[in-house]
């Protein structure tokens, strides 16, 4: 009928918009990532560092 063509109709046009939100949030998130994955590996290698020498004062 035509109210089940219009409601159709309209989660066509929801799903669209959802796609294009989603596909701009997941950019500017990995954009984000990428701009800040080298701070990210940076700070957790200093914390694994950080581990290896606290271990190797213990061990002296």
């Amino acid at each position: 009928t035509g109210e089940e063509a219009k409601d159709e109709e309209e989660e066509e046009v929801l799903d669209e918009e959802t796609k294009r939100r989603d596909q701009m949030v997941k950019g500017a998130i990995d954009s984000l990532i990428r701009e800040y994955s080298s701070e990210l590996s940076a700070s957790s290698q200093d914390a694994e560092a950080h581990q290896r020498k606290k271990r190797k004062e213990k061990k002296e």
